[in-house]
C-alpha cells in the first residue's frame, strides 16, 4: 500500500470592488448574497532561508483572527 503524502493547498483571496473591469466596459457585478465563512488566524513560520520575520512573528502573537465571505 502507498504511503499517504502530505497535502498542501494555497489559497488566493480577493476582495470585491464597486468598480468597471480592467479591459472592458463591463460593470463589476458586485453581490450581497454571503454563502459561507470562514476563519484564519497567523502562524509563525521560517522564510526561505530559515529565519523567522520579527514582523510577522509580532502580528501572529496579537492572536488576531480574520473572517472572509464567500460571495
Amino acid at each position: 500500500m502507498e504511503a499517504m503524502r502530505p497535502f498542501r493547498a494555497g489559497l488566493e483571496i480577493h476582495q470585491q470592488l464597486d468598480t468597471g473591469k480592467l479591459f472592458c466596459r463591463c460593470p463589476s457585478g458586485l453581490r450581497e448574497e454571503v454563502l459561507g465563512r470562514f476563519e484564519r488566524r497567523l502562524r509563525i513560520s521560517a522564510g526561505e532561508l530559515g529565519e523567522i520575520d520579527e514582523a510577522a512573528r509580532l502580528e501572529a502573537l496579537k492572536g488576531r483572527t480574520y473572517v472572509y465571505e464567500i460571495t
